[in-house]
C-alpha cells in the first residue's frame, strides 16, 4: 500500500486518471452484461471517490454497485454518464486551478 504525501491537486489528478480507466471498463461490462465485473468496478469507484471526498460520486457508484449486484441493467447507463460528468467537472476544476497557480507563481 502506498501512502500519498504530495499535493492535493496531484491526488485529484491521479484520481481522475484512475477513474477514467475504470469507467471505460465499467461501460464494457454493461455492454457485455457482465454484472460481476460491473459490481467490482462500481465498488472500486465507490471506494476511491469516498477516499478523495467526492461524496456525490460515491453515492452514484454505490447505486451502480447495488444495481450490478441485483443484475439490473436499467439505470446503469445513466449512472455511468453521471460518474463521467463528475470526472469532467473535476478535470475542469484541475485545469482552471493549474492556470491560476501558474499565474500566481509569476
Amino acid at each position: 500500500m502506498t501512502i500519498y504525501t504530495g499535493e492535493p491537486l496531484e491526488l485529484l489528478q491521479m484520481f481522475v486518471e484512475d477513474t477514467q480507466s475504470h469507467l471505460e471498463i465499467t461501460s464494457l461490462a454493461i455492454a457485455n452484461l457482465d454484472f460481476e465485473l460491473l459490481a467490482k468496478e462500481a465498488h472500486h469507484l465507490k471506494g476511491s471517490s469516498a477516499n478523495v471526498g467526492v461524496n456525490t460520486m460515491h453515492i452514484a457508484a454505490e447505486k451502480l454497485e447495488h444495481l450490478a449486484l441485483k443484475q439490473e441493467r436499467r439505470g446503469t447507463t445513466e449512472l455511468i454518464c453521471e460518474l463521467g460528468e463528475f470526472i469532467n467537472r473535476i478535470q475542469a476544476f484541475l485545469t482552471s486551478s493549474s492556470k491560476y497557480l501558474l499565474i500566481n507563481k509569476q
